[in-house]
């Protein structure tokens, strides 16, 4: 990265690697001046860190990716749209933690694992579709949206105020409403299912 901004790969890339053009989340001025990723077809794994902390602005996956790794997208802060690819089986935690701007998420029709805290802190989302592909969604992948309104596609509840994996609730929509009725068919609370939903007042457990 030269700090002009933009990056384009060019030539048989398999893996992007560890901190390759990550910034410095200390750091009022962050070196990392990236604003836009153009990815040959060839790339199979984001790794670790890989765009930490850059000034991305949107980025579009593509379909040869299988696996994108531990906060490779975190704290991208000026992110709005994200476009994960219908290759990608893993999201792994913190992929995309604290990216606060993003507007319009993509989960590809591929995704079978998003595991904890994956877009923990991404505010600004208002809905959140999740493809039949999905098979394992873990704690805290969803908390900390503060202006979700639903949950849209698998595991989603009826009202869509929730997602529920195997009759446990596990996120909440906490933009949906002040009160929350659990629905009938949950037999469990899960971990962080209502982490930091500061605008929920009242909540009914059912006898299940």
């Amino acid at each position: 990265n030269t700090g002009n901004g933009i990056i384009t790969f060019d030539g048989e890339i398999t893996a992007i690697g560890e901190g390759a053009f990550s910034g410095d989340t200390y750091s009022s001025d962050r070196w990392c001046k990236l604003t836009s990723i153009t990815m040959p077809s060839s790339v199979k794994i984001i790794r670790e860190d890989a765009f930490y902390c850059c000034n991305l602005e949107s980025i579009e996956i593509p379909n040869s990716v299988e696996i994108i790794e531990n906060y490779a997208f975190g704290w991208c802060g000026k992110l709005q749209n994200a476009v994960i690819g219908n290759g990608v089986t893993t999201i792994k935690h913190h992929a995309f933690f604290l990216c606060d701007h993003l507007l319009s998420l993509t989960i590809g029709n591929s995704v079978k694992t998003i595991e904890k805290w994956a877009f923990d802190g991404c505010r600004s989302i208002e809905g959140v579709t999740i493809p039949n592909s999905v098979e394992t969604i873990e704690y805290g992948a969803f908390c900390n949206f503060d202006n979700l309104k639903e949950f849209k596609g698998k595991f989603s509840s009826d009202d869509s105020r929730s997602l529920i994996v195997n009759n446990t609730i596990i996120a909440y929509a906490e933009s949906s409403g002040d009160t929350y009725t659990i629905p009938n068919s949950v037999t469990s609370i899960g971990q962080s299912a209502f982490l930091a939903c500061d605008k929920l007042t009242s909540i009914t457990i059912p006898d299940s």
